[in-house]
């Protein structure tokens, strides 16, 4: 018999709450979310806990979601490959420069929820697809 498939972890970064929370709902139909409201409480529930995803938004207090990537990319590469975030606001020039760098893996506020769905589900496999080859390079 098949062994049974692990439901996938999402950690939610988003300093709004109620678009943490429509997040989470969303994604809570196919995924297990958890949700921080900044970005220094995701650094703490990521060395806690392991996720397949992070949705992040850009701009919050304490530590954008550019400055959480930087120090994800240097502690825990792995972790900062499996990023998508979300912007809704007015951007300084560095964050439009990073969003122009991960224009890919970005999505704007409001989200579609099934272009949301789709993009995170695609984020979770094109990670999982190179988990394979890491360390072997």
């Amino acid at each position: 018999m098949p062994w049974p498939m692990r439901r996938t972890r999402v950690l939610v970064v988003d300093d709004e709450p109620l678009v943490a929370s429509a997040a989470r709902r969303l994604l809570a139909r196919a995924h297990e979310v958890l949700v921080a409201h900044n970005g220094r409480a995701a650094l703490a529930m990521l060395e806690d806990a392991a996720f397949d995803a992070v949705l992040c938004d850009i701009t919050m207090p304490h530590m954008t979601g550019p400055e959480l990537h930087a120090r994800l990319s240097s502690t825990r590469p792995e972790v900062a490959g499996r990023m998508v975030f979300l912007t809704g606001g007015v951007l300084d020039g560095r964050a439009e420069q990073f969003l122009r760098e991960h224009a890919r893996w970005c999505m704007g506020k409001p989200f579609d929820p099934g272009a949301l769905l789709v993009l995170v589900a695609e984020r979770i496999a094109s990670a999982d697809a190179l988990a394979p080859c890491r360390g072997m390079v």
